[in-house]
């Protein structure tokens, strides 16, 4: 998948009263950051974790990491990791770059492209997510990550305690929980809107359809009681409903030479 930053040009026309200008006018907002977008035009999101493996060096470096990573990262909803190289690993002496190396990151990407992770660099997180008001800590980044950027990377998913995203038995660590929500992972056309409600585990999304073929595509994660999804629109959305403990893809098909406002509601079941 081709991953490419669209220019945003926005254009201010300044109002004056005649003969002369409103001291009094506020400042023009700042423009919002280009959305990325795949090599067919849809606007994407990215959601995902950091991997690692800072405890093995030299002939061990990497294997720390395996499928299972991207495989549970994909059955939880997500779509990107940030893998973490050493450069002295990857070239030991100056201008020896090591191939045994190369071979492992190799072996650690094509894990990715067949569970359909992209790679891509950004982490954030603390290190103990149970302690007091971690709780709002996650659901304020969230809300802030949503609304300035494209995607982001927790820190780190790996099985066990302290930064770890899981325990060793795959269940997430206090709070982490809340990164795994509903999101727009491809929107085929102009998005006007996508936030997340925590306390009514809903999800919206509101979109501009060119008329042109397209189709958008959301991730839902595993619940205990699964989504249910309404589109008002020129389109179609299949499945209308994502079964208790699967992680569920939504396709969202605009209707052959429609054109117009969509607006998909995923939420949680009853």
């Amino acid at each position: 998948m081709i991953v490419r930053a669209r220019i945003a040009l926005v254009t201010v026309t300044a109002l004056l009263l005649p003969g002369a200008a409103r001291a009094d006018a506020p400042p023009s907002p700042p423009p919002s950051p280009p959305p990325l977008t795949d090599d067919r035009g849809r606007t994407l999101t990215l959601r995902g974790w950091n991997v690692e493996d800072k405890m093995h060096r030299g002939a061990d470096a990497l294997s720390a990491i395996t499928e299972r990573h991207f495989r549970d990262l994909h059955d939880q909803g997500f779509n990107f990791a940030r893998l973490l190289v050493f450069w002295d690993d990857l070239e030991p002496r100056p201008g020896h770059y090591s191939s045994r190396y190369l071979r492992k990151i190799e072996r650690i990407l094509n894990w990715a492209h067949q569970w359909r992770i992209q790679v891509v660099v950004g982490e954030w997180g603390p290190r103990d997510s149970s302690l007091p008001h971690m709780a709002r800590f996650y659901g304020d980044a969230l809300a802030s990550l949503d609304r300035y950027s494209s995607g982001w990377a927790g820190y780190v998913w790996c099985y066990g305690g302290g930064y770890c995203a899981v325990d060793k038995d795959g269940r997430f660590q206090a709070n982490k929980e809340q990164t795994a929500r509903p999101y727009a992972h491809a929107v085929a056309g102009t998005v006007r809107e996508q936030r997340y409600d925590a306390t009514t585990r809903t999800f919206h999304l509101v979109y501009d359809s060119s008329g042109r073929p397209g189709v958008s595509e959301l991730s839902t994660p595993p619940t205990a009681t699964g989504w249910q999804v309404s589109v008002h629109g020129p389109a179609v959305a299949r499945p209308r409903v994502v079964p208790a403990g699967e992680r569920g893809t939504v396709r969202i098909w605009t209707r052959p030479g429609a054109s117009g406002r969509v607006t998909v509601t995923v939420s949680a079941r009853e």
